[in-house]
């Protein structure tokens, strides 16, 4: 909803995959590598200055907005099914 979400990762599948770079928005660790957290969550940060993390927390909310919200989930829900579905 804005800001750049710290994920354990157990294998699980992200919405929207195909359309988002989810890499670059979050902080991700893997469940075997737990206890790497803090150090995984300080080398994210490190990556950006001020304007650079702002405009990461810009991408954040934007792409929660376009994707997630029940809104923008029900417009790209409607026109996968558009472009998908044959009646």
């Amino acid at each position: 909803m804005g800001r750049p979400p710290l994920f354990v990762d157990s294998d699980c599948a992200w919405p929207f995959e195909e359309k988002i770079d989810w890499s670059r928005l979050m902080v991700r660790v893997d469940e075997s590598d737990i206890d790497r957290l803090p150090e995984a969550l300080a080398d994210f940060h490190s990556r950006f200055d001020d304007q650079s993390f702002r405009e990461i927390q810009q991408d954040c909310r934007a792409t929660w907005e376009r994707y997630l919200t029940p809104n923008g989930f029900a417009t790209w829900l409607r026109e996968f099914f558009a472009d998908n579905v044959r009646v």
